[in-house]
């Protein structure tokens, strides 16, 4: 390994560090597999995933919007290499209530994320439900159907004059999928709630203990009232400590966004920044253009104090952007602008309009984008923390009018979700930009329902250090990059063993006359 170098401390032992391999994690090669793909009818078992895959050992669990045999979309396990697909839960039929104005059952429809802990998956559903406003579900991996439990139904809601909205206690119609903290999972609802805008909520695992921890005012777009709050949440929460960072599709001072931070207890809501009035464009003629972006529909990833995300639209071509904005707030930075696409084609070389949570791997963020590329229909991209090596990693294949199922291709198309990492793979499904519910479809894949696809990458290879410093009895161990995994070992060829929760700066107890410590990347084998 490259980069050993000892040091003889002057206690009873001896203390061996090996420098990290993988520091620089800049790609190099990819290969694209496509590993199902989804069907565009309602007859069929699945079709047009909207929610993000989650990986365990060698399974994938995701979500379908619509299909199942039902229509109404279902939950379902494959295998990393492709194989066995299974649904683990068809969401029943959705039926008019003319009491509640809305299409009930008893375990909602059209869900819209998930989140694995141990054999439970979490998630939420944008329809149905009790109350026909959407749920809250619990799922055991291990009990099919039989392990689905509603957790929560969200309410009804009814059209407030002073608000000029929509409201209720708990919010309705999640568009997100949820966070986990011991027992309490966080979320957010896209509308409804005490102000009209939206929610964030807390439940317990159990389905015991909701509470709306934040009720949205719109800020801005609100038609009354206006404050710097911000509306209509889309993305997952970030969970630091007992604080809680998400965005806003709309509202805040400008009206297209924010994010902000609260913490788990609803107190302290502050909005970290407000996305800028958009401004018109000459050359589009359009009213898309700005310098921070415009409409953000994915959550956060967090990194050091900086908070790193995607907005749908703005930026000074108009097509999205990559921002950071520190945990402090409130002036974002560009780490990257998508360039202008080329009219009805939406064609450009690095892709347009992302809608997904980044991915961080080391110091190099991964995402996707719904439109752009060189076939219009998405891309897969890197560019690092600061703004440098930006690299589009694939596009999305064009898509080909077959009569019999509608827009199909190989890789799928207009991707909407963002990407999980396992290894040296990345993994995501793609979607589609048009029609759904097996009328047109334009999902791509060889059924026109849209993909489940993996990414292999190869990174590039450099050291880092782990330095140390002799605090008698222990050693303080720190490095530079979080994304590295502290072992340790008694001997070099030994057995090298993670230290559990180890993060730098690390107080190291030596345990043996001679004791040898390393970093391992994430990506490493």
């Amino acid at each position: 390994m490259a980069g050993l170098h000892s040091v003889k401390i002057l206690l009873r032992f001896s203390l061996f560090t090996l420098a990290a391999v993988l520091g620089s994690n800049r790609t190099t090669a990819q290969t694209f597999t496509n590993l199902y793909n989804f069907s565009n009818s309602l007859s069929a078992v699945n079709g047009n995933p909207v929610a993000g895959v989650v990986v365990s050992g060698n399974m994938l669990y995701g979500a379908t919007y619509y299909g199942g045999p039902n229509g109404d979309g279902m939950i379902f396990a494959i295998n990393t290499n492709g194989t066995g697909f299974a649904a683990l839960h068809t969401f029943s039929p959705l039926v008019f209530s003319l009491s509640a104005g809305s299409s009930t059952n008893n375990d909602g429809g059209n869900p819209v994320g998930l989140i694995l802990s141990g054999n439970m998956l979490y998630g939420t559903t944008r329809s149905g439900g009790t109350n026909g406003y959407g749920t809250v579900f619990a799922l055991n991996t291990n009990a099919n159907d039989s392990g689905f439990v509603s957790l929560h139904a969200f309410s009804a809601s009814a059209f407030d004059v002073n608000v000029l909205s929509s409201t209720n206690s708990d919010g309705e119609q999640p568009a997100a999928g949820l966070v986990l903290s011991g027992g309490t999972l966080y979320g957010t609802t896209y509308q409804a709630g005490t102000n009209g805008w939206g929610t964030v909520f807390a439940i317990n695992t159990n389905g015991s203990g909701f509470t709306n921890l934040h009720s949205f005012n719109g800020g801005a777009s609100a038609s009354a009232t206006p404050s710097t709050d911000g509306g209509n949440p889309a993305g997952t929460l970030v969970l630091n400590g007992n604080t809680l960072y998400g965005t806003t599709s709309v509202g805040g001072t400008n009206g297209w966004g924010t994010v902000f931070a609260l913490n788990t207890n609803g107190q302290g809501y502050i909005t970290l920044h407000s996305f800028t009035p958009l401004t018109y464009n000459a050359n589009t003629q359009t009213l898309t253009t700005n310098t921070d972006g415009a409409t953000p529909e994915a959550g956060l990833v967090l990194y050091g104090n900086m908070l790193y995300g995607t907005t749908k639209n703005g930026g000074t071509n108009g097509t999205g952007m990559v921002f950071a904005v520190n945990t402090n707030g409130p002036t974002t930075t560009t780490v990257y602008d998508f360039s202008v696409t080329n009219g009805a084609s939406f064609t450009n070389h690095d892709g347009a309009n992302p809608l997904s949570v980044l991915v961080l791997s080391g110091n190099t963020l991964y995402g996707t984008t719904e439109f752009g590329g060189t076939n219009g229909n998405g891309t897969i991209f890197a560019v690092n923390t600061d703004g440098t090596g930006f690299s589009t990693l694939y596009n999305f294949n064009p898509v080909f009018n077959n009569s019999s199922y509608g827009y199909t291709n190989y890789s799928g198309a207009n991707p909407k979700t963002g990407l999980v990492l396992s290894g040296n793979t990345f993994f995501g499904t793609a979607n589609g930009g048009g029609s759904y519910g097996g009328q047109s479809g334009d999902g791509g894949g060889f059924y026109a329902g849209g993909t489940v696809f993996a990414l292999s990458v190869s990174m590039s290879v450099s050291p880092i250090p782990l330095n140390l410093q002799v605090n008698a009895p222990n050693l303080v161990l720190t490095w530079a990059n979080p994304a590295f995994f502290l072992q340790t070992a008694s001997g070099i060829a030994g057995s090298w063993t993670t230290v559990p929760g180890a993060s730098s700066p690390y107080n190291a107890t030596v345990t043996n006359p001679m004791q040898f410590f390393r970093l391992v990347y994430t990506n490493s084998p």
